[in-house]
């Protein structure tokens, strides 16, 4: 994977990061880095290539929660570009073999998505229990045609 992870690849996931962002225990902060961006990115390729990069520590912290304090780590600047960098690698490759009822961890998908495609499936699952019911094997729609020829081997309804 190191090969792919070059200075320009790692030029555009910099742009990426929000600028604004907390800077971790190291103290760098997208501006101080973004003045010297090429040579820092020459630098971090050089140590990825050597294999000699070491993830920086994450700055420890605390935040008082209602049921407690929890404790959370700011990765470094540098840290956040490599994760950055390598989640677009991977969902390159990985997109592609996802279904499209695949919610977790893809990009513009979330709980929300899967929980409102599951309700749409339980609403038309039902509806269609209702036409058999109701209808008694034959849809007026379908010209009073049998239901093996109106629904086929498909689960959704087709038109005659």
């Amino acid at each position: 994977m190191y090969r792919w992870l070059n200075q320009d690849v790692l030029r555009l996931c910099f742009l990426r990061l929000r600028k604004d962002a907390a800077s971790g225990v190291d103290g760098v902060t997208f501006q101080e880095y973004e003045k010297n961006l090429e040579a820092n990115l020459a630098d971090l390729v050089g140590r990825l290539k050597r294999k000699a990069y070491r993830r920086g520590w994450c700055d420890g912290s605390t935040s008082r929660r209602e049921r407690g304090n929890s404790a959370f780590g700011i990765p470094t600047l540098e840290d956040k570009l490599l994760q950055t960098a390598v989640t677009q690698l991977l969902l390159a490759i990985y997109e592609v073999d996802f279904l499209p009822c695949s919610y977790g961890y893809r990009p513009g998908l979330g709980a929300h998505d899967a929980i409102k495609a599951l309700t749409d499936e339980l609403q038309w699952a039902d509806t269609i229990s209702w036409w058999k019911r109701t209808s008694r094997g034959t849809l007026s729609i379908c010209g009073g045609t049998g239901w093996s020829e109106c629904w086929g081997k498909e689960s959704r309804m087709e038109p005659c």
